[in-house]
């Protein structure tokens, strides 16, 4: 385990220096300093290159990261809160907690979650991927924290998973935009 942590650590610094700051999607321009429109792309690629958009359409723009990641914790919690409120009527317990409680709470979390991610970012992306990651990102979550034998290991799978889910959601929709703003 502390030679996979070592590894992690040693690979981290590597693979930030990849690429420039400005490229990342979790990047958020200054006021006044062109960001996150469809009218900018790569770095590399010379914003005269691009198409121009038709006119009459107005330019379209993600939100502010902030808002998905709010959005989404504020569905996470909504959502655990409905699962664990719904299953709390079962009739079989895991210790004091009634079975339908835990199933609740982490299927409401792993649907309202990437829901909440997608209404904050203004329905840009694309919702079924972000469930799939949700999915995926709840079940490594579950196994780091049976692995580590505490809750901390669930708490960093989470915003692990968080991360992702906002990452694919604007990349998706950077895409969308951008493809919008090509088109005639």
């Amino acid at each position: 385990m502390k030679l996979l942590l070592a590894l992690v650590l040693l690979a981290v610094p590597t693979l930030a220096g990849a690429q420039d700051y400005r490229a990342s999607i979790l990047y958020v321009a200054p006021e006044g300093v062109p960001g996150d429109s469809v009218t900018t792309a790569h770095p590399s690629v010379p914003a005269d290159s691009l198409p121009l958009r038709a006119p009459g359409v107005p330019e379209v723009r993600q939100p502010d990261l902030v808002f998905p990641i709010s959005v989404g914790v504020v569905g996470a919690v909504a959502g655990a809160a409905a699962g664990i409120a719904i299953g709390a009527s079962s009739d079989d317990y895991y210790g004091d907690i009634p079975e339908g409680a835990i199933f609740g709470y982490l299927v409401g979390e792993t649907l309202c979650m990437p829901l909440g991610v997608h209404f904050g970012n203004q329905r840009h992306g694309s919702f079924a991927g972000d469930l799939g990651l949700s999915l995926l990102g709840h079940l490594a979550s579950l196994a780091i924290a049976s692995i580590g034998g505490n809750t901390a290991g669930y708490a960093i799978g989470m915003a692990g998973t968080l991360a992702v889910t906002v990452a694919n959601e604007r990349a998706v929709g950077r895409r969308r935009l951008t493809e919008q703003a090509e088109r005639p």
